[in-house]
């Protein structure tokens, strides 16, 4: 699929481009395993995972990129490839103000990611050929980010119910020994995108809901049952009592018998 702006369209990026200072200067294409990326200079860099899974490192912090990931990285920023086989396009590109279209974060999924590599392939092509002026790069750029973020927001009603379906199954089983790494594994995860995602989602950390869980079951359990102490700490996934009540005193203040007397 090729994008063949019509004048207006042209126009209207061309005019964008210029009021967010969005210059292109170079991008490429990569196939294989690893590689280290040095973007400490001036520009942004776009990454676009279209096959394979890659561990990378942005500024010193871990991510797991997969497949449809766009990673908007800010300038003067070391990259590296840690670990695996993939192929991504990358662009550099300068640019005033990104606030406009609102990516903020590094990481983001897209969920329907052919438009984005089809202006990808066509941009190379650009890039490559003599024909087409230097603007022309800047004006496709401009469009590719305005599509991202029309993606982006798209992903964002994605990431809700994402999120209604990690506290229901969390809920469901908090009657383990539940931790963050558990409910990243099983929704195929990286722990800190999930976090990030769920924190602007629930105004709270994923740790933190998970306990205020265990809090809640072990309260009504509590009140409302004749159970031991002991049979409550296993009913949440504690095999040690000790480190159930440790728990409930630390976040409640209380022991679980005084908080028990005083709800009597």
């Amino acid at each position: 699929m090729i994008y063949i702006l019509n004048k207006n369209d042209n126009d209207r990026f061309s005019k964008r481009a210029r009021e967010m200072g969005i210059t292109f200067f170079e991008m490429g294409f990569h196939g294989g395993e690893g590689g280290f990326f040095d973007n400490r200079q001036s520009g942004y860099k776009m990454i676009f995972l279209i096959q394979g899974m890659n561990r990378l490192a942005v500024a010193g912090e871990s991510y797991e990129a997969r497949q449809n990931s766009v990673f908007i990285i800010p300038p003067y920023t070391e990259i590296e490839v840690l670990e695996g086989n993939s192929e991504f396009y990358w662009v550099r590109f300068s640019a005033d103000d990104l606030d406009f279209f609102k990516l903020d974060d590094i990481f983001i999924r897209v969920k329907n990611p052919y438009r984005i590599e089809s202006m990808l392939k066509e941009m190379l092509f650009i890039t490559k050929s003599a024909d087409y002026p230097k603007f022309a790069a800047d004006i496709l750029l401009t469009y590719l980010l305005c599509e991202i973020s029309a993606l982006r927001k798209k992903t964002g009603a994605d990431n809700s119910m994402l999120i209604r379906e990690v506290t229901g199954w969390i809920c469901e089983n908090i009657n383990t020994d539940l931790t963050v790494l558990d409910v990243s594994h099983r929704f195929h995860f990286n722990k800190d995108y999930l976090g990030r995602i769920f924190k602007l989602e629930m105004g709270m950390s994923l740790k933190q809901f998970i306990i205020s869980e265990q809090l809640k079951k072990a309260k009504f359990l509590l009140v409302n049952t004749k159970k031991s102490v002991k049979e409550i700490s296993r009913q949440l996934g504690y095999q040690d009592e000790n480190l159930f009540v440790k728990f409930f005193k630390y976040h409640e203040k209380h022991s679980p018998e005084q908080f028990r007397k005083q709800k009597m």
